[in-house]
């Protein structure tokens, strides 16, 4: 049986690189847009502050991973609506406005986009933040 440290370890170690893995994706996803890049940058800074921490096992991993799933849930979730949008924006170009949209439509929609890029920011700055405080804690 494996002992609990070298376990706790391997776990560690694995949320390190799945840190680094997503915020090379958001960073990618997001090149494009300022934010989007910033986003990705801080996640993956601090999947590599947590991967060079030592030893030392992390503390507070469920506030990283929350940090994580922001970061990463944000951009997912917007990178799946500027898709639908996509979509019927070619529908109306293709077949005139539709008779139920509005232009509010496509403001709540710009609206969700803008907060879903600030989720996603603030996702990544935290787990830098958070990564950060691993470092220089003990």
């Amino acid at each position: 049986m494996t002992p609990e440290p070298a376990k706790s370890t391997k776990r560690d170690d694995f949320l390190a690189l799945v840190c680094v893995l997503v915020g090379a994706l958001v960073a990618f996803e997001g090149r494009h847009a300022m934010i989007g890049l910033i986003a990705g940058v801080a996640c993956g800074l601090g999947g590599v502050s947590l991967a060079v921490r030592g030893g030392r096992p992390i503390d507070g991993r469920g506030w990283i991973v929350c940090a994580l799933l922001a970061c990463g849930g944000g951009t997912l979730a917007r990178y799946g609506l500027e898709v639908y949008q996509e979509i019927q924006a070619g529908q109306w170009f293709s077949e005139g406005a539709a008779t139920g949209g509005t232009v509010d439509d496509w403001r709540g929609l710009y609206r969700t986009l803008s907060t879903l890029r600030i989720v996603a920011v603030a996702g990544g700055l935290s787990l830098l933040l958070l990564a950060l405080v691993q470092r220089v804690r003990k």
